[in-house]
């Protein structure tokens, strides 16, 4: 709700480009980023970084690192994370420096894959997604995307 209504005021702002709005959902912000730019067709791409993959990879850690407060009863019953984010398509959804639920890094390739077990490889909506390590380098990241994404 908070996103949602933060996208409400820049769009009343005669400094921003309302085609130009982008997210940048760092941690557990990924969530809450995602979720809006579902819900919000202003948002023309977003950017996770260091954000949990999935709600499914909470499921499978013996242990986990996520706030009980971005739980959301019964979701799993009807999708998750990334069925949200493909959702998205065909706008860009940038995910860098994936964790799981014990807020561990995820490989690109483990990111890559527990996509696939949710969104066909040759459907348009994969073809958005972009996966990557987290750059050493945050600013050269953020810029690529601005310039790409």
């Amino acid at each position: 709700w908070d996103v949602l209504r933060v996208l409400d005021y820049l769009a009343t702002r005669p400094d921003v480009d309302v085609s130009q709005i982008r997210i940048l959902g760092r941690g557990s912000a990924g969530i809450a980023g995602g979720m809006a730019a579902l819900l919000d067709e202003r948002v023309q791409s977003i950017l996770l970084t260091q954000a949990i993959l999935s709600y499914q990879s909470i499921v499978d850690c013996e242990d986990y690192s996520v706030s009980l407060d971005w739980f959301v009863t019964g979701i799993l019953q009807h999708f998750d994370l990334p069925d949200i984010l493909a959702s998205m398509s065909p706008r860009p959804v940038w995910i860098y420096g994936a964790v799981d639920g014990n807020g561990k890094p995820v490989s690109e390739t483990a990111a890559r894959d527990a996509y696939l077990q949710r969104v066909p490889e040759h459907s348009s909506a994969f073809r958005t997604l972009r996966f990557g390590v987290e750059s050493k380098n945050d600013a050269e990241l953020y810029n690529n995307w601005l310039q790409n994404g």
